[in-house]
């Protein structure tokens, strides 16, 4: 009877002085740990086991969380800092999850929902505001300042046998153009006047608005003694306008126009309304909030300062900002890193140089991006930037 001939296994011992972290990869080099169980790396380069575990909370329906100077979350509803349910008066979470948070300064915007929370006082409302004056209701438009007050004004056959005075009104037609002047007694000339204001009057036009908004207004129906001030066709015949509000009060809104003759009107419906694009993610950087469409193809950020303003155009260096991305994809996440915020698409990154006039700029990169459905994944630690 044979036996098979048994070659000694030579046993030896290794020592692994420095621990070189965890590596999930097939690259995994000696010294580092391709799993780890109940270990930490928190204290590398020291192998270390991992602190106890234990339940802080238990959360009835999570919808979203946030994490900065207090820890926010959503649960079932309702909104706790720091474990504590804060009171929402005037505001309603949706039912809609997950849900995104962010946050500018002592503000925390949460989207789908629109709401903002100040988390210094407890105030909260929604970004949005519509005002609706319904027909029936009388409305009236007028020649007036900026800060509101009326202005009174005459046509030029008025000062044919009267001599102006400094600082009368006149209303010219000429060439089917019309334009506000007054007079300048020192060099006896009537100079143009280069913005003019109306003020539209009706009854709760102006509640839960603010100077400096940025409205549509919308009319049900032209009306052709307002044609300078409604300029946008619209669908169903009606006829509407992109504009700031300069001043309020909250029977009136005061928004720049020009009129050639005081207009009072009870059979149209007018929609005031503030409102805010549909993003996918947002993020803040130098006091502006930034945000992204869903489909892939806009990039927005609010007013300096004002998360409730995301169309104000009025030619300054505050202004709301949009832009058209030509590449094609959806989003997939964002994140601001080293002061410029990032949007990213699973095969470019897209970078915004922020500017403090207001010319913004973009840069794209094609590149490995985030993959979809990953946009919890980016992380900064120290200086570095981490997606999957």
């Amino acid at each position: 009877m044979r036996f098979p001939t048994l070659q000694e296994v030579t046993r030896y011992r290794e020592m692994t002085t420095t621990f070189g972290g965890y590596n999930h990869q097939l690259s995994c080099q000696e010294g580092q740990f391709f799993d780890m169980k109940n270990m930490t790396s928190q204290y590398f380069p020291v192998l270390s086991p991992r602190q106890n575990r234990g339940i802080v909370k238990t959360l009835v329906n999570p919808q979203g969380i946030l994490d900065k100077e207090d820890v926010l979350w959503i649960d079932d509803k309702k909104l706790y800092k720091n474990g504590e349910e804060q009171p929402l008066d005037g505001v309603t979470l949706s039912d809609e999850s997950p849900k995104t948070l962010a946050k500018m300064g002592a503000y925390v915007i949460i989207m789908p929902d629109r709401i903002w929370y100040n988390a210094d006082n407890g105030e909260c409302g929604y970004i949005e505001h519509t005002n609706k004056v319904a027909k029936g209701t009388k409305i009236s438009f007028s020649l007036c300042a900026a800060n509101g007050s009326i202005i009174t004004y005459h046509e030029s056959y008025y000062y044919e046998n009267r001599t102006p005075q400094d600082g009368d009104y006149l209303l010219s037609t000429q060439n089917g153009k019309t334009s506000l002047k007054v007079y300048a007694a020192t060099t006896k000339t009537w100079l143009t006047v280069a913005t003019t204001y109306v003020q539209i009057t009706a009854t709760g036009i102006g509640k839960g608005f603010e100077k400096e908004d940025g409205v549509k207004i919308t009319i049900d129906g032209k009306v052709d003694l307002l044609s300078n001030i409604f300029v946008n066709e619209e669908e169903n015949g009606k006829m509407s306008t992109n504009t700031v509000i300069t001043d309020r009060t909250d029977d009136s809104i005061t928004i720049t126009g020009i009129l050639g003759q005081f207009v009072e009107i009870k059979d149209k419906e007018i929609v005031v309304e503030r409102k805010v694009p549909d993003m996918e993610f947002i993020t803040e950087c130098n006091n502006r909030l930034w945000g992204c469409s869903k489909d892939g193809h806009e990039i927005y950020c609010c007013k300096l300062g004002d998360v409730k303003n995301w169309n104000v155009f009025a030619g300054i260096s505050t202004d709301s900002w949009a832009a058209t991305i030509g590449s094609d994809g959806k989003f997939t996440g964002a994140i601001t890193y080293l002061g410029y915020p990032m949007f990213f698409k699973e095969d470019s990154l897209i970078k915004i140089s922020v500017s403090g006039n207001g010319g913004h700029q973009i840069k794209e990169t094609k590149c490995r991006g985030v993959q979809k459905g990953s946009h919890n994944s980016i992380s900064i630690l120290n200086e570095t930037l981490y997606y999957k």
